[in-house]
Parts: structure tokens; C-alpha cells; sequence
């Protein structure tokens, strides 16, 4: 895990974390993905009156109906133009002030290794009968 700051204005252009508006995540950590998300259902819910039904909506609004075929035609249309709203001057989505990034790292090392030394505390027999559980 690395965990990145960014600079908020005058000096960068991050969001800082709860300064967002029309964000469908409440209760969750702003970022890219889910403010792209926001406005992809902000335009959906604006030209079609209700909300894709894969992604939150706002209190005020509903999700579309199935079973209405307009909705479900509109909403075809709208995923159909908008599909790529990542790309486009739609939505202007700034990156997290604070962000935690995850990278995956692989080894072709044999588990378990000579050098691992695992100390469970309700393991009472040896290193190598401790290191069987976690196969």
C-alpha cells in the first residue's frame, strides 16, 4: 500500500476528502471512478427522469423501471452515448487528495518458504505444522 497526498488549491487541483457534491457513494472515500460514476447518473437521471439501476441514486431520485419501456429505452440510449464518459468534457473529475494505492506483486518462491516464521498464538506445535494452516 502507498498511501498519496496531493495539494489542494491554490497549488494542485485534488478534491479534499467530504468536498463533494452530487456524489452517489455517501458514506464512502471520493474517488475517480466513483465521481465519473456520479456524473454519468446525474446526466442519466437529468435527460431520462430516473437512474441506471447498477449504480446508487441520489435521495431525490428513483431508479428506472424494468418493466417501463421508456425508461428502459432511454436508458439504452443514454449508456449507449455516454459510455464512455470517462473521455469525454462531460465530466471534469479530479483526482482524491488523499488516496491509498494497492499494488499486487507475485513471487516464485515455494510456500512456505525456509525464512518464514509464522507465530500463530493458538498454535501449540512446531513452525512447520503452524505454517500447514496456511496452505
Amino acid at each position: 500500500m502507498t498511501k498519496m497526498s496531493r495539494l489542494p488549491s491554490p497549488y494542485g487541483d485534488c478534491v479534499p476528502d467530504g468536498l463533494t457534491s452530487n456524489y452517489i457513494y455517501s458514506g464512502y472515500r471520493y474517488s475517480t471512478e466513483g465521481c465519473y460514476r456520479s456524473c454519468f447518473q446525474d446526466l442519466v437521471v437529468r435527460e431520462c427522469g430516473c437512474g441506471d439501476p447498477r449504480f446508487p441514486v441520489l435521495n431525490n431520485s428513483m431508479h428506472c423501471q424494468v418493466f417501463d419501456p421508456e425508461a428502459r429505452k432511454c436508458l439504452e440510449k443514454r449508456t449507449n452515448e455516454l459510455g464512455n464518459v470517462h473521455g469525454s468534457f462531460r465530466c471534469r473529475c479530479q483526482q482524491p487528495c488523499v488516496q491509498s494505492v494497492y499494488t499486487v506483486s507475485y513471487s516464485a518462491a515455494i510456500w512456505p518458504s525456509q525464512s518464514l516464521n509464522i507465530s500463530l498464538g493458538n498454535c501449540n506445535k512446531g513452525q512447520e505444522e503452524c505454517n500447514e494452516q496456511y496452505m
